[in-house]
């Protein structure tokens, strides 16, 4: 097999369906976690903006992992 052949069949298999689904399904879950990290960002940001007393009644759930 050629290199050019080779290449020929690479290039297939990165357009085939399959191939473009499992792109799709990671571009999605990427998306999903990048929202998630924004949220704890913020939320580990709204803690530390709080007064020192107010942190130090903070329950379990606001550290809880969804």
């Amino acid at each position: 097999m050629g290199i050019e052949s080779a290449r020929l069949k690479i290039e297939r298999k990165e357009n085939s369906p399959e191939c473009l689904k499992a792109e799709y399904v990671i571009a999605q879950v990427q998306t999903r976690l990048a929202r998630k990290a924004e949220k704890r960002i913020s939320t580990i940001s709204q803690i530390i903006e709080r007064p020192y007393e107010e942190n130090a009644k903070l329950e379990a759930r606001d550290f809880r992992i969804h």
